[in-house]
């Protein structure tokens, strides 16, 4: 099974554009993205890894209904987007 599934329909209505962006690399060269990912292994996985602990943090959060964490993850996320954006 490919580990970019389409996204769920609930999931495009709420985040379109966004939604359209997670697929992007679908429409590209397979072979190509699988020879750099492999090339590039270590620090893909450690990318990986970092994003899966962030998504396991807002699940958890969203599981214990931690309002307070929640807002802390947003808020940390709005100032890195300000930083990048300038």
């Amino acid at each position: 099974m490919p580990i970019l599934n389409p996204l769920p329909q609930n999931l495009t209505r709420v985040f379109l554009p966004e939604a359209k962006d997670l697929t992007r690399v679908a429409w590209l060269n397979p072979k190509m993205w699988a020879e750099l990912f492999l090339s590039n292994k270590e620090n893909i996985l450690e990318e990986l890894n970092i994003y899966i602990q962030s998504l396991n943090e807002y699940k958890n959060a969203i599981e214990a209904g931690d309002e307070e964490v929640l807002i802390r993850i947003l808020d940390e996320g709005r100032r890195c987007k300000e930083e990048v954006d300038g």
